[in-house]
C-alpha cells in the first residue's frame, strides 16, 4: 500500500492508478480542504473506488494507518521559517515508530524548496540522485531565488533551503534510533524533488 499525507488533492494517486493498476492507494487530504480535483462523483469526507481511498487528516496528529510501504509527505505550501520547520519536525515525529515498526519508507516531496547554494554550478546535467554538488545550473538557482523573492515581497513567506529540510530531518529521533534520508531524487535541471527517508536503529 501506498499513502499520500498533507495532499493538496488526488491527482497524483489518480496518475499512479492509472499507470500501476495493482495499486493500493490511501490519499489523506488536509482537513477541512476540498478537493478540487476530484471527480464529480467522489465524497469529500471518503471515497473508496477499486485502488484509492481518499480520506482527511488535520495535520500534527497520529497517524492511524501503519502499514504502509511508502508515505508520500508534502511539505506546506509555505515552506520557510521557524514555525514551518518546528510543523514538518512535529509531523515527522509522529512517523517514527510507523516507520520503525513497519520498515517503510517515506518520500517527502521538495518541489518547492530552493537548491543550496552550495550546489549550483555553471552547468547541470541529467537526473540523477545522491548528495553532491554542482547539479544544479546557475541560471536554475537564479530562477528559484527570484521566485521566493516575490513571495517574500508578496506574502513575507518564503522556501525551505533543502539543507533545512536535511537538518530537520537529521534531528527527528527517539531513544531507539532516528530519521535518516538514504536517497534524493533529481529532475533533469538538477532540482531535488524528493527525499527518501527511513528509520535507522
Amino acid at each position: 500500500m501506498q499513502m499520500q499525507v498533507n495532499a493538496p488533492s488526488t491527482s497524483l494517486s489518480r496518475r499512479l492508478a492509472r499507470r500501476f493498476p495493482g495499486l493500493h492507494l490511501v490519499v489523506q487530504l488536509i482537513k477541512g480542504v476540498t478537493d478540487g480535483s476530484a471527480e464529480n462523483d467522489m465524497d469529500n469526507e471518503h471515497v473508496s473506488s477499486s485502488c484509492i481511498t481518499v480520506t482527511h487528516r488535520i495535520p500534527g496528529t497520529v497517524q492511524s494507518i501503519t502499514d504502509a510501504a511508502v508515505y508520500i509527505y508534502h511539505l506546506p505550501a509555505s515552506a520557510s521559517g521557524p514555525n514551518v520547520n518546528a510543523v514538518v519536525r512535529a509531523e515527522l515525529q509522529h512517523y517514527l515508530g510507523v516507520l520503525r515498526v513497519s520498515g517503510g519508507v517515506m518520500l517527502i516531496l521538495t518541489t518547492r524548496l530552493l537548491p543550496d547554494s552550495s550546489s549550483a554550478s555553471s552547468s547541470a546535467s541529467g537526473t540523477g540522485t545522491g548528495t553532491g554538488t554542482g547539479l544544479v545550473s546557475k541560471e536554475v538557482e537564479a530562477t528559484a531565488r527570484a521566485r521566493d523573492l516575490s513571495m517574500l515581497q508578496l506574502s513575507n513567506e518564503g522556501e525551505m533551503e533543502l539543507s533545512e529540510l536535511l537538518a530537520v530531518i537529521e534531528g527527528v529521533k527517539d531513544g531507539l534510533g532516528r530519521l535518516v534520508m538514504t536517497n534524493q531524487l533529481r529532475a533533469q535541471n538538477g532540482l531535488v524533488v524528493a527525499v527518501a527517508v527511513k528509520y535507522q536503529s
